[in-house]
């Protein structure tokens, strides 16, 4: 699944509305950046 994918189904980003207002969207921004954070912690298997 492609990683545009994975964020768009995220629980609250996928309720919001294109045009909300930064404000507005800041909580599921956060929930995005620790998400993000939290993969690219994960070692990789590097062959």
């Amino acid at each position: 699944m492609a990683a545009n994918e994975v964020v768009a189904r995220l629980r609250g980003f996928a309720a919001l509305h294109p045009l909300t207002p930064d404000e507005v969207a800041q909580g599921a921004l956060v929930e995005v950046m620790k998400k993000l954070i939290a993969a690219l912690a994960r070692p990789t298997n590097p062959t």
